[in-house]
């Protein structure tokens, strides 16, 4: 990754840019759109996640007006005429897009306004009238990846936030529309639909197992076994519906969100990611599968919810392995290790990316970033020496953590000989039992304290032989215990 301790300002732009030009560069000149990889026929989704990627990066935009014609193009061939689409997340991402495309100044004298409102509710619209009403079996309504398909919570989450994004813009410039009413239930029944299926590890998965039937089942020749794991929590799936709890409302869903939050910081695994998720569906009457980038939607949910920022080391760890995975030579972005550069992947990524960027950017400390890579460097290497207080780590090296120790152990100790020499001549008056209830007390109450630090030497010098910090407090006070007789001994 790109970082420059001098200037404050630079936080992946090489990055950026890269992965940027690289979508620019694999536009289908003939049909002026993106697929999911080069040299195959583009698609709506892909053509608008590209531009949703692109809408959302003023930077790269102004420093590359000339090609703004071209994605005006592409947005007016793929977008504003939604003939291409055919399934959920085509209209979804169409709508997001747009959305963001009109928010941009970038494309305001190649586009009709009018034509890209037009354009959004006629999307919106495709999706009320493809909800699922999902009955008896489970709350409120969803969308499947087809019309009729079972509602899945990666469309359904999508569309709660678009149709949430078109409820506050309306009511900011046209809060007389009568489609605020309409979208607002919308809202309101989807959410309740996707709080109903939370599970009781906190996270979600893409399917909700009451609504999973044999007709179903026979109708897709599916087995139980096809369905049943994607009712199983995943990152994907709960980065998703973070994201549309979030957008809904800014405060109402702490609990779920910050149950969501604890299942991802378990669920992380040691490179620093999560597990991609494979969708299993059917398209064109065929089956199919589709991957979703756990990695990017983990990472959003937990930077939008709140439930952790920029400082939080599941956040620092997941980045960390997030650009592990960017195509050093082309640019663009892998769902994993063994995979493809990927049109989706690079568009999430550049998503997440944005997302961290925005809170940075409340950050006004001079050598923020400076700090934190520091910090982190310290954190990764083998012989670490760290606490938490609450919401607060404390890191150090192994020579200063040595030190301190030895250093804190002596200071202390000194000072428990001169207490004692204090209150000596006040306790030879006393009877004896008094005099070793004082000084005992003393003493177990030093040696409580002289442990402390040596339990986080201890847990961090020899973490491969001590599993956890029970050990660790097991070790040192087992020591101390030695020395605290042999101390009681000579004084009492």
């Amino acid at each position: 990754m790109e970082f420059q301790k001098d200037n404050k300002y630079v936080f992946y732009k090489t990055e950026i840019q890269c992965a940027l030009d690289w979508l620019y560069r694999i536009r289908d000149q003939k049909e002026k759109g993106w697929a999911w990889v080069q040299f195959i026929r583009p698609n709506e989704q892909n053509t608008a996640e590209v531009i949703y990627a692109f809408s959302e990066n003023d930077e790269w935009l102004e420093e590359n007006q000339e090609k703004i014609p071209e994605l005006a193009e592409s947005i007016s061939i793929w977008l504003l005429d939604t003939q291409h689409a055919t399934i959920t997340i085509d209209y979804c991402w169409v709508v997001r897009a747009l959305q963001k495309v009109r928010d941009s100044k970038w494309f305001d004298s190649y586009l009709d306004s009018n034509s890209i409102d037009n354009a959004i509710k006629v999307c919106l619209q495709w999706l009320i009238e493809n909800k699922n009403d999902n009955g008896k079996r489970a709350k409120g309504i969803g969308w499947g990846a087809n019309p009729g398909e079972l509602s899945n919570v990666a469309r359904t989450s999508l569309a709660v936030i678009d149709f949430q994004a078109e409820i506050d813009y309306t009511k900011k410039n046209n809060p007389e529309d009568p489609n605020i009413e309409s979208y607002q239930l919308v809202v309101d029944q989807a959410i309740e639909w996707l709080l109903s299926i939370q599970n009781r590890d906190g996270g979600w998965g893409n399917l909700d197992e009451k609504m999973i039937t044999q007709e179903y089942q026979i109708k897709h020749n599916f087995s139980f076994m096809d369905l049943e794991y994607q009712c199983d929590s995943n990152a994907a799936s709960t980065g998703y519906a973070m994201l549309a709890l979030k957008k809904n409302n800014k405060s109402k869903y702490d609990i779920q969100l910050r149950k969501a939050c604890e299942y991802l910081k378990k669920t992380q695994l040691e490179n620093g990611g999560w597990e991609i998720f494979t969708e299993v569906g059917i398209r064109n009457d065929e089956r199919y599968t589709f991957r979703h980038f756990g990695t990017t939607w983990a990472l959003q949910g937990i930077l939008v919810s709140g439930t952790a920022d920029y400082t939080d080391e599941v956040i620092i760890h997941g980045f960390g392995y997030l650009f592990q995975l960017q195509d050093k030579n082309y640019g663009g972005w892998k769902s994993s290790p063994d995979a493809d550069n990927y049109t989706w992947a690079t568009c999430n990524a550049l998503t997440t990316v944005r997302y961290l960027k925005t809170q940075l950017s409340d950050v006004h400390a001079e050598l923020f970033l400076s700090i934190v890579w520091d910090w982190w460097e310290l954190r990764k290497k083998d012989a670490n020496y760290s606490f938490k207080i609450g919401k607060k780590i404390f890191a150090f090296n192994s020579t200063m953590a040595l030190s301190f120790c030895i250093v804190f152990s002596i200071m202390l100790t000194l000072m428990l000989f001169m207490i004692i020499s204090i209150i000596e001549p006040g306790l030879r008056e006393t009877s004896e039992s008094v005099r070793k209830l004082v000084y005992s007390t003393i003493i177990v109450v030093g040696s409580v304290v002289l442990g402390l630090p040596w339990i986080v030497f201890v847990k961090n010098r020899f973490k491969s032989e001590v599993d956890g910090w029970i050990d660790s407090i097991g070790w040192v006070y087992g020591i101390i215990t030695g020395f605290v007789l042999v101390l009681y001994q000579f004084i009492l």
